[in-house]
């Protein structure tokens, strides 16, 4: 006769087989027996419980999971994420981040554009600077007869460009510390003609100047020779192109500066 895995009372048990009944705590006698070879003595409705369950569960997952056979998880994933993007979509926030990105474009493209404009503007203002004193020195030294090419380095290192009140850009004489030179008693700034004419009048560049108007101890006469006697020919002082044509003739005497 089979011996039962538990019961509710050990009465009417025989002794020796009731030796092998241990009591739980419910109360009951369950059958003592030690496990081997892979089997052992347990309460097998609980594991029965459980095993409905993951049975139940693997059966509705398997359902679901049908539905979705078809889908690429990839595909999936991306576009959960554009899902949840436009949920959380603002249009205001987006308008508003595409002028922001927009507006620093601008800044970036005209802080170069005014980069270059600034450098150009330089250049222009060099080349401005130096034609505006050649040709005032030019005509002054030209029309003191003096020796442009000898002359002309020490006028530019002396003058400078001076844009006034009007916005119009002048000539200005200045000193060895930068500052401007009166050119007259009553305190007016001194012109590039008056400075050559101290120059024609000083000892150290006299020599540069026809004999006939050098004033200083080192004067020497730099005439044109009489050989250049009726050759002579005359620009008006007004005429910047003749005068820029012929500056080394006018400096040798050979044409003459009228009014």
């Amino acid at each position: 006769m089979p011996l039962k895995a538990t019961l509710d009372t050990l009465e009417g048990v025989d002794e020796a087989i009731a030796s092998h009944y241990t009591t739980t705590s419910d109360g009951t006698f369950l059958l003592d027996v030690e496990g081997t070879g892979g089997y052992e003595l347990e309460n097998t409705t609980n594991l029965k419980t459980a095993l409905g369950k993951e049975r139940s569960n693997a059966t509705e997952a398997a359902k679901r999971l049908k539905a979705f056979e078809d889908l690429d998880p990839d595909a999936a994933r991306e576009a959960l994420v554009k899902v949840e993007e436009y949920a959380n979509f603002d249009p205001e926030k987006k308008v508003e981040e595409a002028m922001k990105a927009r507006e620093a474009q601008l800044i970036k493209q005209h802080e170069k554009a005014l980069v270059g404009l600034k450098d150009e503007n330089g250049t222009l203002l060099g080349q401005l600077e130096t034609n505006l004193i050649t040709s005032a020195a030019t005509k002054a030294i030209a029309a003191n007869q003096g020796s442009v090419d000898l002359l002309l380095p020490h006028v530019m290192r002396q003058t400078r460009m001076r844009r006034t009140e009007t916005g119009q850009f002048i000539a200005e004489v200045v000193d060895t510390d930068g500052h401007p030179r009166v050119g007259d008693t009553n305190g007016n700034p001194m012109t590039i003609p008056q400075l050559v004419d101290e120059m024609r009048s000083s000892d150290s560049f006299a020599r540069a100047f026809d004999g006939s108007g050098a004033t200083g101890s080192g004067a020497t006469n730099n005439a044109a020779p009489s050989g250049n006697k009726g050759r002579s020919r005359t620009v008006s002082r007004l005429d910047q192109n003749a005068l820029n044509t012929n500056i080394e003739a006018i400096a040798k005497g050979e044409v003459t500066i009228t009014d």
